[in-house]
């Protein structure tokens, strides 16, 4: 699962994740979720091109970090999903992305180390590509 990012994108471009078995799911980075294995790849279709657009950010090195899938359950509300951006060499996260946070009004949302209490990002997905590309 720790595969760095440059490599994710560039299997995730090649279409190597593009099945539904749940073992190539796990592979491209899920690690939690509570959807329907069978969602698994449209959900990771929608969030990995999101992860595609902000590889080249300059708030982190693509060599030197990881991406992993959430799907959240909150105590109430609907389910919604969400990506990590983690350091290789700790594993600690750096980046919580939501592309349609359930508690933000379901925009954008972004949250960095080491304050996950209040977003530095959030609006339309345009905003946080910007954010990440600053």
């Amino acid at each position: 699962m720790n595969m760095n990012l440059k490599t994710f994108v560039e299997r995730y471009t090649a279409g190597d994740f593009n099945s539904k078995d749940v073992s190539v799911q796990c592979e491209a980075g899920w690690y939690d979720w509570f959807c329907s294995d069978k969602s698994l790849l449209s959900r990771l279709k929608n969030m990995g091109s999101k992860v595609t657009g902000i590889v080249n950010s300059p708030k982190f090195d693509k060599e030197k970090v990881y991406v992993f899938f959430k799907n959240n359950c909150p105590l109430c509300g609907p389910l919604y999903d969400s990506f990590s951006i983690c350091d290789l060499e700790t594993n600690k996260v750096l980046f919580w992305v939501s592309p349609k946070y359930y508690f933000n009004d379901n925009k954008a949302t972004v949250f960095a180390a080491p304050d996950f209490d209040t977003p530095v990002a959030e609006g339309k997905w345009s905003d946080i590509k910007k954010y990440f590309m600053e």
